[in-house]
């Protein structure tokens, strides 16, 4: 499943600290909070691939094969 994560360490930009403290780890997809302190990795794919468009290899890969 490709995407692309970039990490970000809070302590390096003090407005970032300041808004983020203690609420990491916090895991954004497209500029939304997705969660915060616990990240579930099962729910973290299911967003992931909403994301992906529905004609793409990766959509088509999940799509139930016809009888």
């Amino acid at each position: 499943m490709p995407f692309q994560l970039n990490t970000v360490d809070i302590t390096c930009d003090p407005e970032l600290f300041e808004k983020y403290k203690e609420r990491i780890p916090v895991v954004m997809l497209n500029d939304e909070e997705v969660f915060v302190y616990r990240i579930s990795t099962r729910q973290l794919r299911k967003k992931i691939m909403a994301l992906v468009p529905s004609n793409s290899i990766w959509a088509r890969l999940r799509r139930p094969k016809k009888p």
